[in-house]
């Protein structure tokens, strides 16, 4: 469940989108002064910098608490009457209790969190794979908060699935046009009280959020607390007792399947190997391209940092062209970790098209 002490843990500090403030940069609308704050490197304006990361942590986490304290002066009765609402007006929409009876269909969901008095509508390709992203993802941290921490709505990402109480969806041969599903999640949101709703956009696909971000059309609602409501909260989050420490377990390595390398062919051999390992995991590879260790279970392991690694994922079938495309991928990454420097994480970005690596 969502819990304070965890919400900026996996927070991604690099730029979303660096090009955008490379653009503002060379056509003069932001200065030197302003980028030399904002990241480690004005020139490439991929990691945000210590000053401005620590601001943003502060503000984000005073919105965490502001929408904890807007969640709290909303009226259950008010939201089961919303809830009703919303089914009594889309009767299509069925209660959802196992996840794997919509996996593959397009469609609308709905996600109840009843503990906060709130719901989120949403659409998708595949309803069953994007709520698990929900509760699987987190939004990096210049991306937690739009305006500003008095307004901004949490994100739905920030919640996970103990917190999602209920789930409606409704699939069909219909809702496999793009076009009809944008007008039905549409309709559907903006049906919902805005106090009741984790939307920040009216809805649509992601090309439809990103114009709705672009234009500042993010929907926000007024969070200010009073001085008795920030007491009381403070008070409760002084005597909560310390959340217990995560628990980190170790990648396991079956060196046994190691080849000794194939210098003529590496691609090939990665191939082989990956098609091999049903098991899931990464086959861990040098920055010369020769296969290090394969790991079986996680999707985040940390190498050495005399030795550069990315690593292709394991456990389906994977094409020449595609490890083409990952070993391409990750030899640019590599080349950008190549001077010494903390021990880098690998972690699975797009399955089996490529790894990114980060410091």
């Amino acid at each position: 469940m969502l819990v304070r002490s965890e919400y900026l843990v996996q927070a991604s500090t690099k730029a979303t989108q660096p090009w955008v403030y490379l653009e503002m940069a060379s056509e003069g609308k932001i200065t030197a002064a302003r980028m030399a704050e904002l990241f480690v490197d004005p020139e490439t304006c991929v990691e945000y910098s210590p000053e401005w990361v620590a601001s943003q942590r502060e503000a984000a986490l005073r919105n965490f608490d502001l929408n904890m304290l807007f969640f709290r002066r909303l009226n259950q009765l008010r939201f089961n009457d919303e809830v009703a609402k919303l089914l009594a007006a889309h009767p299509e929409l069925r209660e959802v209790t196992d996840l794997r009876t919509v996996a593959g269909e397009p469609g609308i969901y709905v996600m109840v969190l009843d503990g906060y008095r709130q719901l989120y509508v949403g659409q998708s390709v595949d309803v069953t794979k994007r709520i698990r992203a929900h509760w699987s993802k987190s939004k990096p941290l210049d991306r937690l908060i739009f305006g500003d921490a008095e307004s901004s709505i949490l994100s739905i990402d920030a919640f996970r699935a103990l917190d999602t109480t209920r789930v409606f969806a409704v699939t069909g041969d219909l809702l496999d046009d793009p076009y009809e599903r944008n007008l039905v999640e549409q309709r559907m949101a903006a049906s919902v009280d805005p106090d009741l709703s984790l939307n920040r956009v009216s809805g649509g696909d992601f090309q439809t959020a990103a114009f709705a971000v672009a234009l500042g059309e993010m929907k926000t609602r007024d969070l200010s607390a009073t001085d008795e409501e920030w007491a009381a909260y403070r008070a409760e989050l002084a005597a909560a007792p310390e959340p217990a420490p995560r628990l980190v377990v170790p990648a396991k390595v079956k060196r046994a399947v190691v080849p000794e390398p194939d210098f003529d062919d590496p691609v090939g051999q990665l191939v082989r190997v990956a098609n091999r390992e049903k098991r899931g995991g990464f086959v861990l590879v040098d920055a010369g391209g020769m296969i290090v260790d394969v790991v079986a279970a996680g999707g985040v392991t940390t190498g050495d940092r005399r030795m550069q690694l990315f690593a292709v994922p394991t456990g389906r079938s994977i094409s020449r062209e595609k490890m083409e495309r990952a070993v391409a991928k990750a030899g640019e990454l590599v080349r950008e970790v190549t001077q010494p420097r903390e021990p880098v994480e690998l972690f699975e970005l797009l399955g089996s098209s490529g790894v990114a690596v980060r410091g």
